[in-house]
């Protein structure tokens, strides 16, 4: 397991933190982003819109992590939407505070993206949801009995978004997993079993 990256000191952030309800929007796509931004409490999701109406899911974010880095290059629109995944509180990172804090948080973040580009091209796409769903389990996951339960809650059309699936393709991996042992699902809620955990840390 990763180790759970620790939210910043707070002398370099401007509390007490902006609270977002689920689904709410922290900012848009396109939007002048003045400040970075810090998950303090819950998740953030990230996302792209097409110009031909598609949407996909860069990352989802959890406390400690940084995002609206485009601040950093100045007054720039972001290229991406940023919205609360879950209930949230999102803090604003002080200028001074930048530097090497917070260049840490993004080089992880861009070490992951970098991650996620070669998964997409050597992995066929039951092996890229199985590596996100671990992926997801060791970042945003509670620990509980048989295994631990992703906390994030994620439809499969969302789950197809982060990896650049169809829907049908993410239903049947889904079902293979829990066929074999390896996942259990309860609405939109995931469990990564023991045996599978186990496994993948050896691999």
């Amino acid at each position: 397991m990763n180790r759970p990256t620790q939210p910043l000191p707070l002398q370099i952030v401007r509390p007490p933190g902006r609270r977002f309800e689920a689904g709410r929007l922290i900012f848009a796509q396109g939007e002048i982003v003045h400040s970075l931004h810090m998950v303090h409490a819950g998740m953030v999701r990230l996302v792209v819109h097409t110009l031909d109406g598609r949407t996909g899911v860069l990352e989802v974010l959890g406390a400690g992590d940084v995002f609206g880095e485009t601040a950093v290059l100045g007054p720039m629109p972001s290229p991406v939407e940023a919205r609360a995944a879950t209930e949230c509180r999102v803090a604003l990172v002080q200028r001074a505070a930048w530097l090497p804090d917070v260049t840490e948080r993004l080089a992880e973040r861009l070490a992951r993206a970098s991650q996620s580009l070669s998964a997409a091209l050597v992995l066929d796409a039951p092996a890229r949801l199985e590596r996100l769903l671990l992926d997801l389990a060791d970042r945003h996951g509670t620990p509980v009995r048989g295994g631990v339960r992703i906390d994030l809650p994620l439809t499969q059309s969302e789950l197809a978004a982060m990896i650049g699936v169809s829907r049908e393709t993410v239903n049947r991996t889904v079902g293979g997993l829990v066929a074999r042992g390896r996942l259990q699902v309860q609405g939109r809620r995931y469990m990564v079993l023991d045996a599978w955990a186990r496994l993948y840390a050896a691999s």
